[in-house]
C-alpha cells in the first residue's frame, strides 16, 4: 500500500514571499517482487508542478524515496502546497499543506538551516 508523508513545511508555517522554502518528506510502496518507480511533484496553489529531487532509501521489502523541493510563494496570505506522488502506473497520492506568505518575517522568526524554513528562537 503506497504512503506519502510531508515532513516540511508544517501546517500554517510562515514563509517569506519570493524566498524558497523546503518541502520534504517520504513516499513508500511495496517493492516486491520488483521496485516500483515513484515520481513526486510539488505545486503551489495549483500552479505548475515542480519535480522533486528523490533519494532512494535501501529496503529489501519496500520502495522508499525521500523527496525535497524548494518552491516559493509569490504573494502574501494563505497558500496551499500540494505534493503529488505517482507510484508506477497503478496509483497516485496527493497531500496538501497550508502555508502563509508574508513580506517581512515577524520579529523572532528567521530563516532556518533549510532553505527558507522559518523557525522561532
Amino acid at each position: 500500500m503506497p504512503t506519502l508523508t510531508i515532513s516540511q513545511p508544517k501546517a500554517n508555517q510562515v514563509v517569506a514571499v519570493a524566498d524558497r522554502f523546503q518541502v520534504s518528506g517520504r513516499a513508500t510502496d511495496s517493492g516486491v517482487p520488483k521496485a516500483i518507480k515513484i515520481v513526486v511533484t510539488v505545486q503551489i496553489d495549483n500552479g505548475p508542478a515542480i519535480k522533486a529531487q528523490l533519494k532512494s532509501v535501501p529496503n529489501p521489502k519496500l520502495t522508499i524515496v525521500d523527496f525535497s523541493a524548494a518552491p516559493a510563494v509569490l504573494g502574501e496570505g494563505p497558500h496551499v502546497v500540494t505534493v503529488n506522488a505517482t507510484f508506477g502506473q497503478s496509483s497516485k497520492l496527493t497531500k496538501p499543506v497550508k502555508v502563509r506568505g508574508v513580506r517581512n518575517l515577524p520579529a523572532g522568526l528567521h530563516v532556518g538551516t533549510h532553505i527558507g524554513t522559518p523557525s522561532i528562537d
